[in-house]
């Protein structure tokens, strides 16, 4: 094999494999982030929940809870489902880029 298209297919592979790490640190990033937003959503729906533990008069402090609890973990699911959608398509072209690399090989 000449010595520049060994060249070539070396720093091709290197540049696979730092996506592959960069990769991984993304999924250990949409991990710990979905973590975080998951423990956050708890903390409102524990609020809301000891609010109507409690039976307070108060219906409009339990109403605001109860929405706030809703809207914060509806925007949590959004933003957990686009990470792993990104995070999908990351993959899939780390996959490509792959399979044309062993081609070459």
């Amino acid at each position: 094999m000449p010595k520049k298209l060994t060249e070539k297919l070396l720093n091709q592979q290197r540049k696979l494999e730092l996506r592959e790490k960069e990769l991984e640190f993304r999924k250990t990033y949409i991990t710990t982030i979905t973590g975080a937003l998951t423990f956050v959503a708890g903390l409102f729906w524990r609020d809301v929940i000891n609010k109507y533990l409690e039976l307070l008069p108060d219906a409009q402090g339990l109403l605001g809870s109860t929405i706030s609890a809703f809207l914060l973990t509806g925007i949590f699911v959004i933003i957990i489902i686009h990470l792993n959608t990104e995070t999908k398509k990351i993959e899939q072209e780390l996959e490509k880029d792959k399979k044309k690399l062993e081609e070459k090989n």
